[in-house]
C-alpha cells in the first residue's frame, strides 16, 4: 500500500501545474536571460516551463513588480528552473567578485 502512495505522489508532482515567483532586480534581468535571451531559451526548453519576465518598459507595472519573474509548469520543472536561474545569477555574480 505504501508503495502505491509513493507511486502516486509522484505521478502527482508531474501532473499538478504550479506558478513560482522569483525575485530578481530589473539590472540583472539581461544577464540571466544571456545574449539573445539564450540561457533563458536553454532552460525553458531542458524544463518545460514557461518563464514570464516583466516588460521593464511598461509604465504601467509597478516599480516593485518590475523584480518578480514568474516560473509555470510541473513541480519538478518549475524547481529545476528556478535554480538553473539561480544558478545563471549567482554565477556572474561570484564571477565579477572575483574579477
Amino acid at each position: 500500500m505504501i508503495g502505491f502512495f509513493i507511486h502516486f505522489s509522484s505521478f502527482l508532482q508531474n501532473q499538478v501545474q504550479v506558478c513560482m515567483t522569483l525575485e530578481i532586480s530589473p539590472q540583472h534581468h539581461a544577464v540571466v536571460q544571456g545574449g539573445n535571451k539564450m540561457n533563458l531559451q536553454h532552460i525553458r526548453t531542458v524544463t518545460g516551463t514557461t518563464i514570464m519576465f516583466p516588460d521593464l518598459t511598461d509604465p504601467h507595472i509597478p516599480p516593485l513588480r518590475k523584480n518578480t519573474i514568474s516560473i509555470r509548469g510541473s513541480l519538478d520543472s518549475v524547481l529545476q528552473a528556478r535554480l538553473m536561474l539561480m544558478v545563471k545569477l549567482y554565477s556572474r555574480k561570484i564571477f565579477r567578485f572575483f574579477s
